[in-house]
């Protein structure tokens, strides 16, 4: 059900077993005067009023929400230059004024388990995704993911030169598995990680050309200058202190909670994601497809589904499944 982050929530329907919060801005580029306004609040008074109305709906037994890898670390070393980012790192880095997205999740979810510790009657779970990609419900054109697709898909903007910006990233569609299996599985508890590997904004663009290849996007094959990036970073709608903090590789993720508890044993690759989020969007109509019509025509589109399959199975589709559907299937 639809809920805004800041009015008080409306009543959980009653009988209802489940909930899942998700709801939380997701914003790179916004000015210092607006981070309590637009980042902070809504995050921490979205948790705030989203568990009151939990707590008024007595047949509530366990909450999801949506957190954030950018609740865990700052940047690649926060936790030592070795070490992988585990559930039991927190963000102690960012503030209102470095990092305020990293801010406002690391505030949220903390938030979230201090009311969870109020109360014995329902548990509270938490997702931890990485970069979220591929396709996606609706036809926004705003979010960090579609804007970053946008630009990749143009071919131009990236090319000759990229930034040497890593992160981690995972597909939508086993972002929404982890969901379902930390809502119905028993023993799920605390904080799960949910991330398929790292990437730079440098190999997306090779990725994409090789999955399409004759089109528009070509691979970068220069580093474009980490001050030039920074100088120019506000233009893209990004933070200064993204560009600093994530310049290098994407720091390592363990995700061995999730594979162990919730039989998350495989993530879907990035080509599969960056195929699928492409196609997706040029059916709806957001980006030009990278690809003149007559070559799609010939060839049936690119190479993406084949290089899904070699890099980690088959991409699973949108076609609705239930709950149990989606965890079985990760469950086998």
């Amino acid at each position: 059900m639809p809920s805004d982050c800041l009015p008080p929530a409306p009543p959980t329907p009653p009988g209802c077993d489940f909930v899942i919060h998700t709801a939380s801005p997701f914003a790179l580029g916004v000015s210092r005067r607006d981070v309590r306004s637009k980042l902070i609040d809504p995050a921490v008074r979205g948790v705030e009023n989203v568990l009151g109305s939990v707590n008024r709906t007595p047949t509530v037994r366990r909450v999801v929400l949506t957190s954030s890898i950018a609740a865990t670390t700052s940047t690649r070393t926060e936790h030592g230059v070795d070490r992988p980012v585990d559930e039991t790192c927190w963000n102690g880095t960012a503030s209102e004024s470095w990092l305020p997205y990293s801010y406002s999740k690391t505030l949220a979810e903390r938030r979230a388990w201090e009311l969870s510790r109020q109360q014995f009657r329902w548990s509270l779970v938490t997702v931890l995704p990485g970069f979220v990609l591929g396709p996606f419900l609706g036809c926004s054109h705003s979010g960090e993911s579609v804007g970053l697709l946008r630009r990749l898909v143009h071919g131009w903007i990236f090319w000759p030169a990229a930034p040497n910006m890593g992160f981690a990233h995972v597909d939508i569609r086993d972002v929404a598995a982890a969901h379902c299996l930390a809502m119905v599985t028993p023993k799920a508890s605390g904080r799960y990680l949910a991330v398929s590997g790292g990437t730079r904004i440098r190999r997306m663009t090779a990725a994409l050309a090789s999955l399409y290849p004759g089109g528009r996007i070509r691979p970068a094959f220069l580093v474009a200058p980490c001050w030039l990036v920074w100088l120019l970073a506000p233009l893209f709608g990004m933070g200064r202190d993204t560009v600093s903090s994530s310049w290098g590789p994407a720091p390592a993720f363990a995700t061995r909670r999730a594979a162990e508890e919730l039989g998350m044993r495989s993530w879907l690759p990035l080509e599969a994601s960056l195929y699928d989020m492409v196609e997706d969007m040029a059916g709806k109509g957001m980006v030009r497809h990278p690809l003149p019509a007559a070559r799609r025509r010939r060839d049936g589109g690119g190479g993406g589904r084949a290089a899904g399959k070699e890099a980690g199975g088959e991409a699973r589709g949108l076609a609705p499944a239930g709950v149990e559907e989606v965890a079985a299937e990760h469950r086998d």
